[in-house]
Order: structure tokens, then sequence, then C-alpha cells
């Protein structure tokens, strides 16, 4: 048993260190020079800077390499528009393809150039490619070529762009508030911010004009996530990277409009910031009062603040088997059921009334739940005053899963506030 465990652990090392090792691409037809690694991926996290490396051939004569990027061009890949945007107006043709130039820039380390010093056989040098792409938040794709002195011998390489939204585009920093838009075809789209763009803020808000595609917000440590109205609000914290995730199971074309929002507004008990109200628990004649000051810690200016009341009954499960749950609604009720689960498993989740099948679930797979190896069922609906049961059924092999059944009741019967405006302090 240890013998197996040891050579598992060395099969699942190699096979990561597989995963991570850069590419190399040959250049052709007669692989004279080579680049590592073998796609340009410009990103919030890199800064919209790639470090290039290339190398001449050790049987090769000495020669020089250009860099090619004025025969390419970029394309939006989210079909995002040249106009109806809320910041600007129009955005620069170039975006959009309609320029024969690629945008990107060229440094070697001590000056913009195109072309590399002369190599000797077998030596390598760096390149650093950045882009001033002035476009739409989004991804963006296109190729960048790569010819020796003779452009006898051709590299391309694909390039990705992933704009963040930034004061540069859809971003008003003294509203706090960024805009995106696109065509969904299938897949799944993302858009990158960091928390930074507001100085000393405290949540963000996610939310789309539509129901679908589905959205998912996550930073490295976390995920967010709305089945029932598109609409997220999270805490953040300094210099953090926020991935938007657009989901939709369909192949047919979805246009979508979405907002964040960010707050700097913080909430206080005393003298003591909290994220989190918690009673504890209360008997069934038994109050609470608790005293809460709100304080606008940043730029953003807190207008038109309403107070929302929300109150769930939630119950956690976790399992790696077949379930059956009774569920008891006392009036009618919004009802979210979610099932997720690692791994390439496949699990079924239901909703019964008796003998009568009430909701089978929705799916995003693993291949396609965003960048988490994670599956995900879900299930919402509005279910009357009666007896329910959910079901959990595995169709491969079984793995955990946390389940989670959440209902909705009227919060005016159970929290009272004396909460009425805001001033902006």
């Amino acid at each position: 048993m240890k013998v197996k465990l040891k050579l598992l652990l060395l099969l699942v090392s190699t096979l990561l260190l597989i995963a991570f090792v850069n590419s190399t691409i040959w250049s052709s037809p007669g692989n004279v020079f080579n680049t590592t690694p073998d796609k340009v991926l410009l990103n919030l996290s890199n800064g919209l800077s790639f470090t290039l490396t290339l190398g001449l051939n050790s049987t090769a004569n000495p020669d020089y390499l250009t860099i090619r990027n004025d025969t390419n061009s970029v394309k939006p890949n989210y079909s995002q528009p040249q106009t109806g945007w809320e910041i600007k107006s129009i955005y620069h043709a170039r975006c959009f393809g309609e320029l024969d130039k690629f945008p990107l820039v060229v440094n070697n380390g001590t000056d913009y150039v195109n072309r590399t010093k002369t190599l000797s056989p077998g030596e390598t040098t760096q390149i650093t490619l950045s882009t001033f792409l002035d476009c739409p938040p989004g991804r963006y794709y296109g190729t960048l070529s790569v010819q020796n002195s003779s452009y006898q011998e051709t590299l391309t390489l694909p390039v990705i762009i992933d704009v963040p939204i930034s004061q540069e585009n859809e971003f008003n920093s003294s509203k706090g508030v960024g805009f995106f838009m696109g065509t969904f075809k299938g897949s799944k789209h993302h858009y990158f911010f960091n928390t930074s763009l507001v100085e000393n803020a405290t949540w963000v808000r996610i939310k789309l004009e539509s129901n679908s595609p589905y959205l998912f917000a996550s930073n490295s440590t976390n995920r967010w996530q709305s089945i029932s109205n598109n609409d997220i609000s999270f805490k953040v914290k300094p210099n953090d990277i926020i991935t938007i995730t657009l989901f939709e199971n369909s192949t047919n074309e979805i246009s979508y409009k979405g907002h964040i929002y960010f707050s700097t507004l913080s909430m206080f008990n005393g003298s003591k910031e909290i994220t989190d109200i918690n009673l504890g628990a209360l008997n069934v004649s038994q109050t609470k009062t608790l005293s809460l000051l709100l304080k606008n810690l940043g730029g953003v200016p807190a207008v038109n603040v309403e107070e929302i009341k929300e109150l769930w009954w939630v119950k956690k499960i976790e399992g790696d088997g077949p379930l059956n749950y009774t569920l008891l609604i006392p009036k009618d009720s919004t009802v979210e059921i979610t099932l997720e689960y690692d791994g390439y498993s496949k699990y079924n989740l239901t909703l019964w009334q008796d003998s009568t099948l009430l909701s089978f679930s929705d799916s995003l797979s693993k291949t396609t739940y965003f960048a988490y190896g994670k599956g995900l069922e879900f299930i919402t609906k509005t279910l009357g005053k009666g007896s329910y049961r959910v079901e959990v059924s595995n169709l491969t092999q079984p793995v955990p899963y946390n389940l989670t059944i959440k209902v909705s009741f009227g919060p005016s019967s159970w929290i009272q506030s004396n909460f009425t405006s805001y001033s902006n302090k």
C-alpha cells in the first residue's frame, strides 16, 4: 500500500510538472529558431507585459530575428461593439481589426525595437511585449510573427489580450462604477479588475441587467455565485484581482450588459468594524438589539443608500453518495439548492413532492465551471407550503460534495430597523 501511494504521488507530481513547464515552438520550415513559451498572454496579472525568450538553433548561422508586429490584426473575442459604451462614446478602429497594425510594443530591456541583436548559434535573448491597447474591457486575440533576417524562416504565435476594466476604458473613478458588455456564443467569458481602482474599497457589487448568462466572481481564494438574479456582493481587500466569469449552456447568441459598483462604506458596532451581523442563538420569544454606525472611509460618495433585509434558512450537508433530504416549507418561499463537487464525477440533483418530479438541476460541468475544477448542480424554484424531497444521486464514481439548501423568509416579521436614510460622512 505504501509503495502504491508513493507511486501515485510521483505520478501526480510528474503530471503537474509537465503541465506547468513552458512549451517551446520552433520556426518552419527548417527549425532555425524558437520561442518560449508558445503563446503570448497579456493580462492584469502580468501588468499587460509579457516576456518572450527567443533562441537560435545551435546548428544555425549567426542571425538576428525580426518581430513582425506590423502585419497582424487584433479582434474582440466577446464581440465587443465599437459604440454604445457608457464612458467613451466610440473606441478606436484598431480594437476591432479594422487597421493593419497590431498594438504590441517590443522592448529588449534597453530600447523599444522590432528586432533582436545578432545571435550566435545556440544563444538566447529575451524581449518584453506590452500593449497600450485603448479598447473596451474583455478578451482580444490575434497572432504575432517572428522571422529571421532573410524572411525564409517564420514562426507564428497566438496572442491573447485580456483588457481589464479600468480608468482607461469603462470605469468611472469618481463614482466607483464600471461597465462591461458583449455577446455570448457559448463557452464562457472572463472580465478582470483590480480592487485598487478605488482607495479604501470595502465592498463590490456585480450585477447583470439580465438573468442570463450565469454570473460568477472569484479571486485567488474565494468564489461567489448568483444562481437566481445575477447580482453578487462581497467584501474585498486592497490590491486584489477579481475575475468575473459568465457562463451559459446555450449556443444561441446572448447579448449582455453588466456593472460593477464599488463601495467605501464600513459598518461599526461601537469602535469595532464588522462585516456580519451575528445575533447568535435566540429562543422563540427572545429579542436582541444592536446599534450600528455606517461610515464612509473612502472617496466614493454614498448616495441613495437603501436598507434591504433578507432572511434565509440555510442547511449545509457534506456527503459522497446518494442522499434524500425532507424539506418542510411553512409558507410560499423561494428555494435555492446547490450541489458542488470535485473531480470528473457526475451527479443528479432533483426536487420532488411525493412522487412528482418538480425540478431537475441545471448543470455546470467541470470543463465549464470556471477554472476551479468543480462541478455545480443547482435548482431555483418558488414553492408553496408543504413537504418536499431533495435527492442527490451519483452517475459515476462518487466524490465528496457539498449540498446547500436555502429557503427565504419574509424578513419584516423577524427583523426591525429604524434606518431611514444615510448622509455621506
